[in-house]
């Protein structure tokens, strides 16, 4: 049995955080400490907001734009874009005012670049009561350049964010200028003080506050499930994600993309996470549910959109955690608890030399062990995703949430594990193993930077900490 447990604590867990974490829009109940009536992308934004929305949009330092279009790709240009933008409908259509004769004469089919805004291809077009809406669908870069350079740095400062609340999890726009507080949430006087979210995903109450400090941004988080028997299941932590640079460099040859690389400096963060679980015992209990694992993708979510050239780009911030126990005793209560701490660089090439490195370094510690009561062997991982840093192309942020796209970027990501299995009394020598793995790893998904590469991730790095109690007792090694 216990080997069975074990066979749970792998990186299928990662596995599946990274695929959770590509579906944009959340679900369940939402509430928020500064949430703004009718934000995001329920109503068509007006003029003035949409403008604000593109102003968001930073040009990356250190640029190279070297780009030979294909000649069926239409330019917008950026001042067009400007004039005419008028936000996101309830369907995910852009509208634009009916003036822009450029967009107007737009056909179904064209691959079109909204200066500053997104790169798309067109649907459809209608033009009703003075405005256009155009219908569209992702797009490649290499479907649109046939051959070109294109990179840049972005640095983000967790302290120049500020929090709003679109439908079922938070984004975070960048704040360019002293107004930026005006427009982006109801409360000028919170604009300081981070957001406090309250959610319930999966039958999970979920309960976090975010608050930059410095340049760093501060989490707290709380999970809670209902546990068989009437008993719960907790998992809390603490911790900080501090500053990080990226680059991003894309090279096409020939309608092909032929090279991408994605550097990430500086990821580094540390967290303290515990959790406790309590089944309450009852005869009827039905185990085979709860013993079924759940993905959660965490509100820590929020985009940095900027530009290389008038390509819009954005790397976006994810996170989310995997809990998967396997319990066989209906009364059993369990805990543990973890610090860990991470950094240094992960950098991502997707090309040629196909392959994800970084120097990076981890400490961990278990901070608890023992206090089990089971009558029968038990099992759990716990699996941390903080942070998912991923690039891709950029868009207004409302065609994910509206339309549920996903896919197509490049990312690194760091992972804290804990795995914990006990043999219970009814084993012939009892005991406890408890593991922790700070894990790092990298990958490309093919889509928007470059349809042609095939999805791919490497693992860059692993460190473990076990405890064994008794020490070398094979039952609780799963080696």
């Amino acid at each position: 049995m216990t080997r069975s447990i074990a066979c749970f604590f792998t990186l299928a867990l990662v596995a599946t955080l990274i695929a959770c974490s590509q579906n944009s829009s959340g679900s369940g109940e939402t509430t928020s400490s500064n949430a703004s009536s009718g934000t995001g992308a329920a109503s068509l934004q007006t003029p003035t907001a949409a403008g604000a929305a593109l102003a968001n949009a930073v040009p990356a330092s250190q640029q190279t734009y070297n780009v030979t279009w294909n000649p069926q790709t239409k330019i917008v240009d950026a001042d067009t874009v400007k004039q005419a933008y008028r936000g996101v409908a309830k369907d995910g259509t852009l509208t634009f005012d009916s003036s822009a004769a450029q967009i107007a004469s737009l056909a179904p089919g064209s691959i079109v670049l909204f200066s500053n805004l997104a790169l798309r291809k067109i649907k459809s077009v209608e033009n009703q009561n003075g405005q256009l809406h155009v219908a569209t669908e992702p797009v490649a870069l290499d479907q649109a350049i046939s051959d070109g350079h294109i990179g840049g740095q972005v640095s983000i400062d967790f302290s120049r964010l500020a929090y709003v609340t679109p439908r079922g999890f938070h984004r975070v726009d960048v704040a360019e200028d002293p107004s930026w507080f005006e427009r982006l949430i109801a409360d000028p006087a919170l604009a300081g003080s981070g957001v406090h979210y309250e959610q319930t995903i999966k039958d999970w109450k979920v309960d976090l506050t975010l608050t930059p400090e410095t340049n760093d941004l501060k989490i707290d988080l709380t999970a809670k499930k209902s546990a068989p028997g009437g008993g719960e299941a907790e998992v809390t932590g603490k911790g900080e994600l501090d500053n990080l640079t990226s680059s991003l460099n894309v090279t096409v040859a020939n309608g092909q993309t032929t090279q991408i690389t994605f550097d990430n400096q500086q990821l580094q963060g540390n967290f303290d996470f515990e959790w406790a679980v309590t089944l309450g015992g009852e005869a009827d209990t039905d185990l085979s549910k709860w013993n079924a694992p759940d993905v959660i993708k965490l509100p820590l979510g929020f985009s940095w959109p900027f530009l290389i050239g008038p390509i819009p780009f954005e790397i976006s911030i994810g996170s989310g955690f995997a809990f998967a126990p396997v319990f066989s005793s209906k009364a059993t209560v369990a805990q543990g608890q973890y610090h860990a701490s991470f950094g240094g660089a992960l950098n991502v090439d997707e090309g040629q030399s196909a392959g994800a490195d970084g120097s990076v370094q981890a400490q961990g510690e278990i901070t608890s062990y023992g206090g089990t009561m089971s009558l029968a062997p038990l099992g759990l991982s716990v699996t941390l995703m903080a942070p998912k840093v991923s690039a891709k192309v950029g868009a207004p942020e409302e065609l994910e949430s509206i339309l549920g796209e996903q896919g197509g970027s490049i990312w690194a990501a760091f992972f804290v594990q804990a795995n914990f299995i006990a043999t219970g009394p009814v084993s012939i020598v009892a005991c406890e193993r408890r593991d922790l793995n700070i894990i790092a790893r990298a990958g490309y998904e093919a889509g928007l930077l470059g349809q042609k590469l095939a999805d791919k991730s490497w693992n860059v790095y692993t460190r473990n900490f076990e405890i064994i109690v008794p020490k070398n007792i094979k039952l609780c090694n799963p080696s």
